[in-house]
């Protein structure tokens, strides 16, 4: 959890995330999810996957997912 002023602080949050390697041999994670909150009641949240687990399309249908959870939605995204 982050103090109100906590753009700078998520971004730090982000970037020690960032940083950590991947563990590819034996029981190593390969995505890692992480929720930050801020003081005002909202929240951030960064979804980290090895680009051996996921592809541009797998991301696209990823990215179209949590839009619609954002928007109040109930992740119920219509593909063609």
């Amino acid at each position: 959890e982050v103090g109100e002023s906590g753009e700078e602080a998520v971004a730090e949050v982000w970037k020690r995330e960032l940083r950590k390697g991947w563990e590819l041999e034996g029981k190593g994670e390969l995505v890692r999810v992480v929720v930050v909150r801020n003081g005002d009641g909202g929240a951030s949240m960064m979804v980290n996957m090895h680009h051996v687990i996921v592809d541009e399309w797998s991301m696209g249908v990823l990215r179209e997912d949590f839009a619609e959870l954002a928007r109040g939605g109930k992740g119920e995204v219509k593909r063609g």
